[in-house]
């Protein structure tokens, strides 16, 4: 087993070296996105469903890894039952699928473009995993034990690169500790406020696409496609439902006629 701090090392670390030649040859590969918590109830989960679901309307295949104890996709699978495709080890929504956990990551590693992990809270277990992702993020807040906390992670982890995103952060609070993170890390993000996990929030465009590469313009056409699929896929059932009618039409008239027919006999006899 070989370690090295970029994403071919990362499959070497799960993966039979058969798989890790081919996705050296193929370059299929994922890409990877780590995103945690400084503590409890930050809006880590939030952040990385949102994530998922930017990343779907971009058009990649992208899936959800529960990388924590919070067993939270169970809960979606008993809360949206009538709506979800169960599939074993991982249930789907919205076209993210979901992972309970990961038994045996090699699994899934060749299925998909984006694989986004849930730490939770990043102090209950400070995995050393966590800058081996192609990207890392760690979402905090503003108030003085948030702050506390994220400084004490980044202390541990000392990496730049880390992009922070704040959560519940006014602009004012903000200002405060502009100073303090500048210097800590490269990037730090004020995030709008996302009340539903699976209803993607617009706001949160401009900030994914400075952390994931993606120009405004890329986005917008991807977006144009989706309306132009969904717009297909229903003129395709409306046509189905109209040419469904007509033959309904079609077989009652003939319905029609025979009887017709079998009265005029009758009436001759």
């Amino acid at each position: 087993i070989v370690y090295k701090e970029n994403k071919i090392g990362q499959i070497v670390r799960f993966l039979p070296l058969k798989k890790v030649k081919k996705a050296m040859k193929t370059k299929k590969y994922p890409k990877t996105v780590a995103v945690a918590g400084t503590q409890n109830r930050i809006g880590t989960t939030t952040q990385a469903l949102q994530m998922c679901l930017y990343l779907n309307i971009l058009g990649y295949k992208v899936c959800y890894v529960e990388y924590n104890s919070n067993s939270l996709v169970s809960r979606f699978k008993k809360a949206l039952y009538d709506e979800i495709k169960d599939n074993d080890k991982y249930i789907t929504y919205e076209n993210i699928d979901m992972y309970y956990s990961l038994s045996r990551e090699e699994e899934i590693y060749f299925n998909y473009d984006y694989v986004v992990y849930d730490y939770g809270n990043i102090n209950e277990i400070l995995d050393e995993k966590f800058l081996l992702n192609d990207y890392s993020i760690l979402v905090t807040g503003s108030k003085p034990q948030e702050i506390l906390s994220l400084l004490l992670v980044l202390e541990h982890y000392n990496n730049k690169n880390i992009k922070v995103l704040l959560s519940f952060t006014s602009e004012l609070a903000l200002e405060k500790i502009n100073e303090f993170l500048s210097n800590a890390v490269n990037k730090y993000f004020r995030i709008p406020y996302s009340d539903e996990y699976f209803i993607y929030n617009i706001a949160n465009t401009q900030i994914y696409n400075d952390i994931f590469r993606f120009t405004e313009e890329e986005f917008t056409d991807a977006v144009k496609r989706e309306k132009r699929k969904n717009k297909k896929s229903k003129l395709k059932f409306f046509r189905k439902e109209g040419k469904s009618k007509e033959k309904n039409k079609k077989v009652k008239i003939k319905d029609k006629g025979n009887k017709l027919n079998h009265n005029e006999k009758e009436d001759k006899k």
